[in-house]
């Protein structure tokens, strides 16, 4: 069986992504020998500059150009909406042609089968497809502006009622995230494989102490004298609690800091007023957007990461700081518990006593250095690796022939 593994510019290694997840996921991939039985290439409609070892795959998505007549029908029935039915025959009889001309490419390569790796992806229609799936916000969260925005609601339920369903199997990163699946969505539990998310190259990187010391200095942090989030400024990210919970928190430390990096989703500016109002500026560090060295830094020498967010059921920050030697205080879902086992503190993310209770526990450094000894033993033992998911990989497609 032929696997194409699709591919968007994000994901190649030597660019802007280089990083994430993905990028790193199809790096193994690459690397990766597979089973006899399975032929595994990639697949986009980008031309790469990365020297990838397998086939790579380049297809073109664009289709034929209406006709003068034919857009002048579009654009009259757009701007008065007459001739919709005959727009709508056009616009149809177009997306079969494209469809064909992709289908075509596909067959021509021998392809039988594409695995997305990012989510709500499926750029070949009606060809067999492996889905991913991290989440099911639109459904877990309260009806915060990410996931109830209408552009963002109608292209999620059309994802999940619509496309979804039709994948041959759906990879999901965690059995929490299997389980989050089959509860709230009508689709066979034997279509649903678990691929252990992993960190990406992030926690490889080699930052020497004096660069370290640099961002420190830059930062005007001192080590294990602070407190990290990193995380986009989107409503379910929590900060507003977090806030409340480091307040209570620096009236017994008064020197510790907090440090909020990551770009505006809608909230930053609620959260800087917030701050502000608190007259916290000088405890509280927003860094924006850090580089990876930065970042890299802020895990390695902060007294701890505390991921309060709403969305799970896992999420990649908890597995970077593990990793990274920085202990992980983080919202008791299934899937961190999956992750983390006995190496972390949990809390309620809605309960500020519960996140003061945590924070307060790893300034104790006989118990901070307790949680750092049991997260070793975790991580010693635990099955999220990038060995590991490629491997799950090769055996869910092997089933697959079967």
């Amino acid at each position: 069986m032929k696997v194409a593994v699709w591919i968007d510019s994000a994901m190649v290694p030597s660019v802007g992504g280089g990083f994430s997840y993905n990028s790193k996921l199809v790096e193994l991939i690459d690397k990766k020998t597979f089973n006899s039985k399975l032929e595994v290439c990639f697949i986009s409609a980008n031309i790469s500059n990365y020297k990838f070892t397998k086939p790579y795959v380049v297809i073109n998505t664009e289709g034929k150009k209406l006709s003068f007549f034919q857009n002048a029908i579009v654009e009259l029935s757009r701007k008065t909406g007459f001739l919709k039915r005959l727009k709508r025959v056009i616009q149809q009889k177009h997306n079969n042609e494209v469809i064909q001309k992709l289908h075509f490419q596909i067959e021509k390569n021998k392809i039988d089968l594409i695995y997305y790796v990012s989510p709500m992806q499926c750029y070949i229609p009606r060809f067999p497809f492996i889905s991913t799936n991290w989440d099911l916000g639109h459904l877990t969260l309260p009806p915060f502006p990410e996931v109830t925005e209408p552009k963002e609601l109608m292209t999620r339920t059309n994802w999940y009622e619509c496309v979804l369903p039709k994948a041959k199997y759906i990879f999901t990163e965690s059995e929490a995230g299997r389980k989050e699946l089959i509860d709230l969505l009508a689709i066979p539990e034997d279509k649903i494989k678990v691929v252990p998310i992993f960190p990406g190259n992030l926690v490889h990187l080699n930052v020497s102490e004096e660069t370290q010391s640099q961002i420190l200095n830059k930062l005007k942090l001192e080590k294990n004298k602070f407190f990290m989030y990193p995380a986009q400024f989107w409503k379910h990210k929590n900060h507003e609690i977090l806030i409340s919970a480091f307040e209570s928190v620096l009236k017994n430390y008064p020197s510790i800091k907090l440090v909020l990096s990551g770009s505006d989703k809608g909230e930053l500016e609620n959260i800087l007023s917030l701050i502000k109002a608190k007259q916290l500026e000088s405890s509280i560090i927003y860094t924006g957007f850090v580089s990876n060295e930065e970042l890299y830094t802020l895990y390695k020498k902060a007294l701890a990461l505390v991921f309060p967010s709403l969305l799970g059921p896992t999420n990649m920050p908890p597995l970077e700081a593990r990793v990274l030697g920085c202990p992980v205080l983080c919202s008791d879902f299934l899937g961190h518990r999956e992750q983390l086992g006995d190496g972390a503190l949990y809390f309620n993310p809605e309960n500020e006593d519960e996140i003061v209770k945590s924070m307060l526990t790893v300034l104790d450094h006989i118990k901070r250095e307790s949680l750092l000894e049991k997260a070793s033993v975790e991580l010693a033992n635990s099955k999220f690796n990038g060995n590991n998911a490629v491997a799950k990989i090769e055996e869910h497609l092997l089933a697959a022939l079967k």
